[in-house]
C-alpha cells in the first residue's frame, strides 16, 4: 500500500482526462484515444473503463462494483482505492495500490490537509478531481457524461448546454434521452446546469482554477 502523500504533485503541471465508464462511451473510442494524445493528457479512469481504455491511474471506491468488476482492472494501470474499500478485495486483488483517505459530508468545506481528503465527494468522479489536483494536474480537461433518461428538464438542459456553454466540442451525441459531451473546458457559471443530472454517471472537470459547480479548486491547501 502507497499512501495519497507520496504522490503529491507527481505528475507536476501535466493536464489531467477522467474518464468514468458508461455504455456508450466504447462506441467512441478513436476520438477519445486521440483525444487524450493529441493534448498528451493523464488520465484516471474510475470502475469498468479498460474494456476500452488502459487508463494510467485506475480508480476504485465502490466495494460492489470492485467485486463485480475486478477483472477489469489492468496490471498496466496504477491502482487507487477508496479508504472504504474491504480488505477481503484488496487481498484478492493481491497487488500495490495507492491508498486515498477521505472525509465525506454534503457541507464540507474542499481541502487537503495531512494526506486527508474533505469535501463533498459523493461520486467516484469528483473524487478523482481532487487527486489529479493533489497529483499536480494543470489543467483537467473533462469528459461529462449522463447515460439514462434524464430525470428533470431534459430538454431545458439540452438548451442551456448548446446555446450558454462556450466549450469546444470534441465528441458530441444526443439522442431523446441521452446526452454524452466531451467538453476542454468549462467554468462554474457555465456548469451549474449539469448539477441537474446529479443521479446520472457524469464527470466534471475543471478549467485553471474553477472546479465545475463542485468547489472552487483554490480552496485546496
Amino acid at each position: 500500500m502507497e499512501r495519497l502523500s507520496w504522490y503529491e504533485n507527481v505528475e507536476q503541471d501535466n493536464d489531467f482526462l477522467i474518464i468514468g465508464a458508461g455504455a456508450s462511451l466504447k462506441d467512441h473510442i478513436m476520438p477519445i484515444k486521440n483525444f487524450i494524445n493529441d493534448k498528451k493528457l493523464i488520465s484516471i479512469g474510475i470502475n469498468k473503463i479498460t474494456e476500452f481504455i488502459i487508463p494510467d491511474y485506475h480508480l476504485w471506491t465502490n466495494n460492489q462494483r470492485l467485486h463485480d468488476q475486478m477483472n477489469y482492472i489492468s496490471s498496466k494501470s496504477k491502482l487507487i482505492l477508496g479508504i472504504g474499500i474491504a480488505n477481503n478485495l484488496i487481498k484478492k486483488l493481491n497487488c500495490n495500490y495507492i491508498q486515498v483517505n477521505y472525509i465525506n459530508g454534503p457541507l464540507l468545506r474542499y481541502k487537503y490537509m495531512d494526506g486527508i481528503i474533505y469535501g463533498n465527494l459523493r461520486t467516484a468522479g469528483i473524487l478523482a478531481i481532487v487527486i489529479a489536483k493533489i497529483f499536480g494536474a494543470k489543467k483537467i480537461p473533462e469528459l461529462a457524461k449522463t447515460l439514462g433518461k434524464a430525470k428533470g428538464d431534459y430538454e431545458k438542459a439540452k438548451i442551456e448546454s448548446e446555446k450558454d456553454l462556450p466549450y469546444k466540442d470534441v465528441v458530441k451525441i444526443e439522442d431523446d434521452n441521452r446526452i454524452n459531451i466531451c467538453f476542454e473546458h468549462m467554468k462554474i457559471s457555465e456548469s451549474v446546469w449539469l448539477g441537474k443530472f446529479y443521479d446520472l454517471d457524469y464527470i466534471i472537470g475543471s478549467n485553471n482554477n474553477e472546479l465545475g459547480f463542485i468547489s472552487k479548486i483554490e480552496e485546496l491547501k
